[in-house]
C-alpha cells in the first residue's frame, strides 16, 4: 500500500509538474511586469539612427565593409574573453 501510495504521488507530480510551473511562471511575470511597471522602468524607449549613418551603412559595400568586420571580430574576441576569464578559474 505504502509503495502504491508513493505510485501515485510520483505520478501526479510527473504528470502535472509542468502545468505547476508554468501557473507559478505566469504569477511572478504578472508580479515583476506590475512592479516596473509601477516604477516607471517598464517601457520601451525607441531609438533612432541619424539619418547619415544610415545613408553611409547602406551604401557601403563588399569590399568597405571588410575592415567593419575585422573590427567586430577583434572586438567581440577582446570583449567575450574578459567576460570569460572574469571568474576565478580563468576558464577560456
Amino acid at each position: 500500500m505504502k509503495l502504491f501510495i508513493r505510485f501515485i504521488l510520483t505520478k501526479t507530480v510527473v504528470t502535472y509538474g509542468l502545468e505547476l510551473m508554468l501557473a507559478v511562471f505566469k504569477i511572478t511575470q504578472g508580479i515583476v511586469q506590475t512592479i516596473m511597471s509601477t516604477a516607471g522602468i517598464g517601457g520601451a524607449t525607441q531609438s533612432v539612427l541619424p539619418q547619415e549613418m544610415i545613408t553611409a551603412i547602406e551604401s557601403c559595400g563588399f569590399f568597405e565593409s571588410i575592415p567593419l568586420w575585422a573590427v567586430t571580430l577583434i572586438r567581440r574576441t577582446i570583449s567575450n574573453s574578459f567576460i570569460i576569464c572574469n571568474d576565478t578559474f580563468c576558464l577560456w
